[in-house]
């Protein structure tokens, strides 16, 4: 999990330790996104969308799914969570809270399940709870597709 203060009203960022006992400051934060090329540049566009929806007091929360480089150079899939918790007086974001974390595995099943529907010719599924196995509309049961789960509720846990 990662964690990150954002200061709106000045634009910087500040990522917090691990442990949330230290910060780092990043200024022009949401310009140092686009510019060092830390978002894959199809996501650019969402995010900065997702951010002006914070600026201009829209939303109070969202949650977005981008494609960020890593340490290691190559692109991980992450899910977002942005929170204001502090307001201008204007009632617009002054300060929000940024979380995120790695989804790389639940795209990859996703990405499966989808293919599975599409070369079965499945256009709408359901979850059978009880059975733990997923059933198309031409009744073509699939059984869930990591096999380390046994309730596809876990995936979202």
């Amino acid at each position: 999990m990662e964690y990150i203060e954002f200061d709106i009203k000045n634009d910087v960022g500040y990522k917090l330790s691990e442990d949330l006992s230290s910060k780092i400051a990043i200024e022009n934060f949401s310009d140092s996104i686009r510019y060092n090329k830390i978002l894959h540049e199809k996501d650019i566009e969402k995010h900065e969308k997702a951010i002006k929806q914070l600026i201009d007091g829209q939303k109070n929360e969202l949650r977005i799914e981008c494609r960020r480089i890593n340490q290691e150079g190559k692109y991980e899939w992450r899910r977002y969570y942005l929170t204001v918790n502090e307001f201008d007086e204007n009632g617009k974001g002054a300060r929000a809270v940024i979380s995120s974390l790695p989804i790389n595995e639940l795209k990859r099943l996703e990405d499966s399940f989808s293919m599975a529907l599409k070369q079965n010719n499945i256009t709408s599924w359901f979850y059978l709870p009880k059975t733990g196995a997923i059933s198309g509309v031409q009744n073509s049961v699939f059984g869930v597709i990591n096999e380390n789960v046994t309730n596809i509720d876990e995936l979202y846990q």
